[in-house]
Parts: structure tokens; sequence; C-alpha cells
């Protein structure tokens, strides 16, 4: 604790769980593969860390969909909603080897759907549906 010495208090860190993932094509995502993401150099000078993430079917069941609902320190650009997108996508290559089968099959369609938010609180209602993911400085909840 002598690190801690001089640090303001109260402080709360996060250092992810496995007990929750989001389902997508069968597959786990876990909150801790998401951080590890968006905390990558490119990326993480543009983001809060904060973030909702859900995976959902379209009306006729035919095609899934995993959004990624990111907080952003001011308007993203294009670039930069790239940028997550590709930082997501390699750290989950990376990371999860269930991801990395299902990326070897389905290719690009593996990705999620990035959208930022200038503030978390501010996603409509509508997106939260069962399965979604919350992140937002303590620990992971799932919206069930």
């Amino acid at each position: 604790f002598q690190e801690l010495k001089n640090t303001t208090l109260p402080f709360v860190t996060h250092s992810g769980r496995t007990d929750v993932a989001v389902s997508y094509y069968a597959i786990n995502i876990y909150p801790n593969h998401i951080q590890k993401a968006l905390q990558t150099p490119r990326v993480k000078h543009a983001l809060t860390l904060n973030y909702f993430t859900r995976h959902y079917y379209s009306k006729t069941h035919t095609k899934e969909t995993w959004e990624l609902y990111v907080e952003v320190k001011k308007p993203a650009t294009k670039n930069i909603i790239s940028e997550i997108e590709k930082a997501v996508t390699e750290t989950m290559l990376k990371v999860n080897i269930e991801y990395r089968k299902l990326f070897s099959t389905i290719g690009e369609k593996a990705s999620p759907k990035i959208i930022p938010v200038t503030h978390i609180h501010d996603i409509p209602s509508q997106s939260f549906k069962h399965g979604m993911l919350y992140i937002h400085g303590k620990k992971p909840k799932m919206v069930l």
C-alpha cells in the first residue's frame, strides 16, 4: 500500500470478470477482452472506456449483430470509429480463440458495429435489450 500513500480516495479499480459475457454466434465475448481493445494506444485517447455491448438477431433470425456503444470524449469522426472497430477486432483475434474461428468463417461480419456516444447515459432506451452488457466504472452487469 506504499504506492497508494498519496492517492486521493475513494477510487475504483476493475480487473474483469469471467462470469458475464455477451453471446454472439455461440461464442462468448468477455468484458476484459473489450476493455483491452479499448485501451490500445491508437484509440484510448478518444475514449472514456465506458461502454455497452449487446448482441441481437434480425427480425427474421437470419442475421446476428454485435453492437458496441463506446463513450467518446468528443464527437467521433469516421476515422476514429474505424480505428475502434479495428482495435476491437484485432484484440479479439489475439485473445479469443472462439472469435478467431468465427472470423475465419464469416470474416468482417464478425466485427462489432461501433456506435459512439458522448454520454453513455444518453443511449436510447430501445437499445436496452436482453443480453446487453454494461460497463461504467464498476462491475459488469447483464440486462436480463
